[in-house]
C-alpha cells in the first residue's frame, strides 16, 4: 500500500515516531517538510508538529514579516494583528496539546507580544498539559489565559531550578485559588509553594479526577481533605514541624493511593508525623531528607524541646513507619544520607523490595 493511502491514525503514529519524544530541531524540520509534501500529509503532520510546543516564539514566527520585529534579545510586534493574521495564529494554536514555558521563553517576547496574546478570547483552546517554570507576577495575565477547562496536567515552579517552589505572595495565592474553577478536570498537579497549604487545599480537594499530586508542605487538615479523594494514586509532599494539630488525630488514606513520597527537614519530623498517618493501600514509599534552600519555613517550636536537631532514633522511626504503612508495600526507600547532622550521627540509606537480596543498608 502506498503511504499516502494509509489511515490518518497510522500517519500520526509514523510522524510521532519521526519527531521523537523530545522533538529536536532537525526532527521538527522533517515534520514541517512532510506537511508541505502533499495534502494527505498536511493535517496529521501539522498536528504532530504543534502537539508539543515550547514557548511562544514559534507562533510569532508564523506571522508575516511586516508584523514581526526582531532584535538580538527578543521578538516584538510592529503593530496590532488584523483578523487574517489572527486566523494564521489560530490554525496552529488549536493543535497544541502540551505547552512548556521556561523563564527564558518569556524573556524572548516583548510586552506587546504579551498584550496581544492576552487579548485572544481563547489562546490555546485544546491545551491538555501546561508547564510554567517562572514565578514573575508580571506574566500572570498570560498564564491565566492558558488556564482553560481542557487542561489535565499542570506543573508550576521557579525558573531557577525545575520544581523549585514558588515564593509566597498574595498574587500567587490568588492565582492558585482560582485553578479549581478554571481547570476543573485536572488529573496531575506539580506545584510546591512556600506558603502554608491553605491556598492549595482550597482548590485541590475539589478535583475529583486528581490522581497525581506533587506539592510542598501539607498540614494535617490538608492531608485529611486529600484522603477523601478516591482517584488519588500518587502523592509527593513535605512535612514540617509547625502543624499544631493534636497527635491523636489520625488521617487515613483508604483509596487507591499506591505511591507516597515524603520529604522533611529533619529525621524526627518523620517519627512524629508518620504516627498520625495511615496509608492502607500504598505499595511504594520514599522518605527523604532535604532542604528548600530558598524557602524559609516557620521555626518549629519542638526542635529544641522534643529532640535535638540531627537526632536519628532508628528504632523509633521504624515503629512509626510500621504503624503508618500496610504490609502490602512492595518498595521502600529511606534516604537520610543528605542530612548533615553531627559527625557522630549515622547516615541512613535503606532501599528494598519484596525480595530479600535487594535489601541495601548503609550507615
Amino acid at each position: 500500500m502506498h503511504i499516502c493511502l494509509l489511515p490518518t491514525e497510522t500517519l500520526l503514529d509514523i510522524f510521532a515516531n519521526i519527531r521523537g519524544q523530545r522533538g529536536s530541531r532537525r526532527d521538527r524540520a522533517t515534520i514541517a517538510a512532510l506537511a508541505r509534501t502533499c495534502r494527505k500529509f498536511k493535517e496529521p503532520a501539522l498536528d504532530t508538529l504543534w502537539e508539543h510546543t515550547y514557548g511562544f516564539e514559534p507562533f510569532i514566527s508564523c506571522l508575516p514579516d511586516d508584523v514581526v520585529k526582531r532584535t538580538t534579545k527578543w521578538v516584538s510586534l510592529k503593530r496590532h494583528l488584523f483578523s487574517g493574521e489572527w486566523k494564521i495564529f489560530a490554525q496552529y494554536a488549536h493543535r497544541v496539546r502540551s505547552l512548556i514555558i521556561y523563564d527564558f521563553d518569556l524573556d524572548m517576547i516583548s510586552e506587546r507580544v504579551v498584550q496581544a496574546l492576552v487579548s485572544m478570547p481563547s489562546l490555546l483552546p485544546k491545551l491538555r498539559e501546561l508547564q510554567w517554570w517562572d514565578e514573575r507576577e508580571s506574566f500572570f495575565p498570560l498564564l491565566r489565559a492558558l488556564l482553560v477547562p481542557t487542561v489535565r496536567s499542570m506543573k508550576f515552579g521557579s525558573g531557577l531550578y525545575l520544581y523549585e517552589p514558588w515564593t509566597s505572595s498574595f498574587a500567587k495565592s490568588t492565582l492558585l485559588a482560582s485553578l479549581g474553577a478554571r481547570c476543573p478536570s485536572v488529573q496531575e498537579l506539580v506545584c510546591a509553594y512556600a506558603d502554608d497549604s491553605h491556598a492549595i487545599r482550597e482548590f485541590v480537594c475539589g478535583w475529583k479526577e486528581l490522581s497525581h499530586l506533587r506539592t510542598g508542605v501539607l498540614n494535617t487538615q490538608s492531608l485529611r481533605n486529600l484522603a477523601l479523594l478516591p482517584s488519588l494514586k500518587s502523592l509527593h509532599f513535605r512535612i514540617h514541624g509547625f502543624d499544631d494539630t493534636p497527635s491523636s488525630s489520625t488521617v487515613t488514606f483508604a483509596s487507591q493511593l499506591h505511591e507516597v513520597y515524603i520529604t522533611a527537614n529533619a529525621p524526627h519530623f518523620f517519627t512524629r508525623h508518620l504516627r498520625m498517618l495511615r496509608f492502607l493501600s500504598c505499595r511504594s514509599v520514599v522518605l527523604c531528607l532535604g532542604d528548600d534552600v530558598e524557602i524559609q519555613y516557620p521555626q518549629d517550636p519542638l526542635d529544641d524541646s522534643e529532640l535535638p536537631p540531627g537526632s536519628l532514633d532508628i528504632p523509633d522511626l521504624m515503629v512509626s513507619f510500621s504503624e503508618c504503612f500496610s504490609p502490602a508495600l512492595e518498595y521502600i526507600s529511606i534516604d537520610f544520607s543528605l542530612y548533615y547532622g553531627s559527625l557522630d550521627e549515622p547516615l541512613l540509606r535503606l532501599a528494598f523490595t519484596r525480595l530479600p537480596h535487594c535489601c541495601r543498608l548503609v550507615a
